[in-house]
C-alpha cells in the first residue's frame, strides 16, 4: 500500500503486507499481520524474542504488529454482516488440522510442484548444511517454529515424463496408469545401484539431469520406476533434514499430488 507524494511521481509505502492479509484487508478494511504468513519469511522474525528482528525497526519496514491466528473481524457488505480471518500462510495452515485430530509427533509431506516436508516438533536451530539445502522455519497456527525442507519434486517429475513421452512415444499422462512393480524395482536399484540416470545427490547438491540416456531402458515401465526410485530417494533424504537426533515422530502425512501416486507411495 503506497500514498503519492506532492511531487505525484514519488510513492512512499505506508504498509507492508502479506498477500492473505491483504485479501482480508480488502473485506475488513484492517491493517494486521499474522505468524504463519511471518513464518513464510523468517528472515523478519527473531524467534528467540518473537517479535521482528531489530534491523526491521532500524530500516523503517512498515510490517503491522501480528495478531493471533483466531482473530476474527466483523464485516458487512451488501446490508449483510459475516466473520472474516487475517489470512493464513498456505504451507503453515496446512498443519492446522493434524494439530486437532493428531496424537503424537508427526512429519507432514505436501507435495506438489514442491516437496515441502514440515516437522513442527524439532526446535534445533538450522544448521549451515540445512540452509545450504534450501531448509527454514515456518510458524505453525500455534506460534512455534516449524523445521522445514524443501525441493523441486514436482518439476523434476514432470520434465522427466515429458522427456520419456516423447522418447517412447507416448501420451504423457501415461505414468497414471504405471502400477508398483516390486520385482521390477528391485532389478532396477541392482541394476543402477552404482549410478544415477535422472537425479542424484552429490555433496548435498540435486543434480538433475534434463536429458537422460533413456536407451538404457526398454520400455516407459521400466524408464518411470526408475525415476521414482531416484526422486523418492532425494525425499527421503530431504525428510532426513528435518529429524532432530531425538527422534519422537510417529507418522508421516503425504499430502498433494503425490498422495495418489501409488509407487511413490510404495517406495
Amino acid at each position: 500500500m503506497a500514498e503519492e507524494n506532492q511531487a505525484g511521481s514519488v510513492f512512499r509505502v505506508r504498509t507492508i503486507l502479506h498477500l492473505p492479509q491483504y485479501l482480508s484487508y480488502m473485506l475488513t478494511g484492517v491493517l494486521c499481520s499474522e505468524h504463519t504468513s511471518i513464518g513464510c519469511h523468517t528472515a523478519i522474525w527473531d524467534f528467540d524474542n518473537m517479535m521482528y528482528h531489530h534491523w526491521v525497526k532500524d530500516e523503517e519496514l512498515p510490517f503491522p504488529d501480528p495478531v493471533p491466528v483466531t482473530t476474527l473481524f466483523n464485516c458487512t457488505m451488501k446490508g449483510k454482516s459475516f466473520y472474516t480471518g487475517t489470512g493464513l500462510h498456505d504451507s503453515s495452515s496446512s498443519l492446522a488440522p493434524y494439530f486437532k485430530v493428531t496424537a503424537g509427533n508427526f512429519i507432514l509431506m505436501s507435495t506438489g510442484t514442491w516437496c515441502i516436508s514440515m516437522n513442527p516438533f524439532n526446535n534445533e536451530l538450522l544448521t549451515g548444511e540445512q540452509l545450504s539445502r534450501d531448509c527454514l522455519c515456518y510458524m505453525s497456527v500455534n506460534r512455534e517454529p516449524v523445521k522445514s525442507s524443501r525441493f523441486f519434486l514436482g518439476q523434476m517429475h514432470d520434465t522427466a515424463v515429458r522427456n520419456m513421452s516423447s522418447y517412447f512415444k507416448i501420451h504423457e499422462n501415461s505414468f497414471m496408469l504405471v502400477k508398483p512393480d516390486a520385482k521390477l524395482m528391485n532389478k532396477l536399484m541392482n541394476k543402477f545401484m552404482k549410478e544415477k540416470v535422472f537425479a542424484e545427490l552429490d555433496e548435498n547438491i540435486i543434480h538433475f539431469n534434463e536429458n537422460p540416456d533413456l536407451f538404457v531402458f526398454d520400455n516407459f515401465i521400466e524408464a518411470y520406476h526408475l525415476l521414482m526410485v531416484e526422486l523418492s530417494d532425494i525425499a527421503v533424504s530431504s525428510v532426513n533434514l528435518i529429524v532432530p537426533d531425538n527422534d519422537q515422530v510417529e507418522n508421516i502425512f503425504i499430502t498433494g499430488g503425490f498422495s495418489k501416486n501409488l509407487l511413490f507411495l510404495s517406495l
